[in-house]
């Protein structure tokens, strides 16, 4: 990976944790795009646009939980994460 980062799943922005369990390490490039969107948030917008890095990031979703700092989420990452 080139110019690896630091990222939060759910952004400090939104009250996101400084915590081990919500941080990542993202592409510069990836990580500045999702900006201060949650990784789900971020998901719906790239698969959208029809963009390839939808299909990493729903796979990431299936193993990483994120902390719920935007509840309106939770739902859809239930449906995400159980539709198999």
């Amino acid at each position: 990976m080139r110019h690896p980062t630091r990222d939060h799943v759910d952004p400090v922005a939104l009250n996101g944790a400084c915590k081990p369990h919500n941080v990542l390490v993202a592409c510069f490039e990836c990580n500045n795009d999702k900006d201060d969107l949650t990784l789900v948030q971020w998901f719906f917008e790239l698969e959208e646009a029809g963009d390839q890095r939808a299909r990493h990031v729903a796979a990431l979703l299936k193993t990483h939980r994120p902390g719920g700092a935007v509840e309106d989420d939770e739902e859809q990452m239930d449906d995400l994460v159980n539709s198999d």
